[in-house]
């Protein structure tokens, strides 16, 4: 199978935000700097800087790029797919991951839904025009309105359809804000000629090499950051702690919704030199 089409990179979608490219594996490590795991090897690309055996699998983010460069087309099926016996268990070892992260936006959401409808509660109470320190969602709001919710589950009181809409409309927002802040910063570093795989093992969202894995250790521990939210600190001593003990230097992207470059802020904590 040929996939190569008027100099195009030929991917085909496999489900699950998972891809699947059978020629150029060599153009897509050296010249897009994009780390692929092989289909049929369960050792990836990062353990060394030998290239994978195709075909080869790529993520979402990947093939963002590759699409950004305007060098890829993606197909949505590929005949004879079912034949590859080993797509379900690829499969299914992102979904416990996946879950986890799907718990978390389902819980941000419902805080989300829970403060915009007392928002709307207030104003319907003191006003639209009302000061805004009368419109403000206090600790003590939230407190009654978990009693109240507790209250209707025990009493077998069903939550409404148009709630259970906005919850889903408030989950999709915060998905593409996520995509959109990770994007932005892997694009980004892309462009400026680093490597990236992913940072789960080490608590962040990236690891950042000037060289191919296998060459060189990672320079940067990146971490994505929404403008709009502030740091976990707890999380950051923990990651610091990590990038201690590994040598590595943290490169904090603070990504503003609606614009292409992220800020930076680079910290060197393990070096004991005040560049902090």
């Amino acid at each position: 199978m040929s996939n190569v089409c008027d100099g195009f990179i030929q991917i085909f979608d496999i489900g699950d935000s998972f891809f699947i490219a059978f020629e150029d594996s060599e153009q897509i490590l050296q010249k897009y700097r994009l780390i692929c795991s092989s289909f049929y090897h369960s050792k990836c690309a990062e353990d060394s800087n030998v290239l994978p055996f195709l075909p080869v699998i790529l993520f979402s983010e990947q093939v963002q790029v590759l699409g950004f460069a305007q060098i890829c087309r993606v197909n949505n099926s590929i005949e004879g797919i079912e034949s590859f016996s080993d797509i379900n268990g690829k499969l299914d070892k992102s979904e416990p991951n996946k879950e986890k992260g799907g718990e978390n936006l389902l819980s941000l959401a419902q805080k989300i839904l829970i403060g915009r409808n007392l928002k709307k509660r207030k104003r319907a109470l003191f006003g639209a025009d009302a000061p805004s320190n009368l419109l403000k969602i206090r600790k003590i709001d939230h407190l009654n309105e978990n009693n109240n919710n507790e209250k209707a589950a025990n009493s077998n009181e069903i939550e409404s359809c148009e709630n259970e809409e906005e919850l889903q409309l408030i989950i999709n927002e915060l998905r593409l804000r996520n995509v959109e802040k990770e994007m932005n910063s892997k694009r980004n570093l892309n462009s400026y000629g680093f490597y990236l795989l992913s940072g789960a093992k080490f608590g962040c969202d990236y690891l950042a090499y000037e060289k191919p894995p296998g060459e060189q250790h990672s320079l940067f521990m990146v971490i994505c950051s929404d403008i709009n939210k502030s740091l976990n600190l707890y999380n950051l001593i923990a990651t610091s702690r990590v990038s201690t003990q590994v040598k590595k230097k943290i490169l904090l992207a603070v990504v503003s919704p609606g614009t292409l470059l992220p800020y930076y802020l680079e910290m060197n904590w393990w070096k004991g030199d005040g560049n902090r």
